[in-house]
């Protein structure tokens, strides 16, 4: 449904700029899970949940992380 392309944009969205805040996303805030996000979260799953094969997905786990670093 629509509802969940709209919902899954917002989630994006706050990923990106909560990794942009954090220094590891350098791009523009889009809401679209695209490479370069994906390449933002493998470098956070890597660098902060010592993830030794990051697949760049945005799981409960990887979005919990990022929001305890970035403090919301």
């Amino acid at each position: 449904p629509a509802s969940d392309v709209t919902k899954n944009k917002e989630i994006i969205t706050g990923i990106q700029g909560r990794l942009r805040n954090l220094g590891f996303y350098r791009s523009d805030i889009t809401g679209n899970l695209d490479e370069i996000t994906k390449a933002a979260i493998r470098k956070f799953q890597e660098i902060v949940l010592l993830n030794s094969n990051p697949d760049g997905e945005p799981d409960q786990r990887t979005r919990d992380a990022i929001e305890k670093e970035h403090g919301s």
